[in-house]
């Protein structure tokens, strides 16, 4: 099998879930991704950029995964 863990440096849960995706993401473009079906990716697409929004729901800013992916 195959296990996953992910650190955010600054403690901040809110940012998992990006980071998972694009970890499965780049996992899949290698074909290490496992019995992942081709459906399950495009119905969490829009999970991958997460919107920032301010006390008035404005759009300030995006949360999304960036950096390489380590194999240890």
């Amino acid at each position: 099998g195959l296990g996953i863990a992910v650190k955010v440096e600054d403690g901040d849960s809110r940012s998992v879930v990006p980071a998972l995706l694009a970890v499965l993401q780049r996992l899949r473009e290698r074909g290490l991704a496992g019995n992942v079906p081709d459906g399950a990716m495009d119905a969490l697409v829009d999970l991958m950029d997460q919107q920032i929004l301010n006390t008035r729901s404005v759009v300030t800013g995006v949360l999304r995964a960036a950096g390489a992916l380590e194999f240890i």
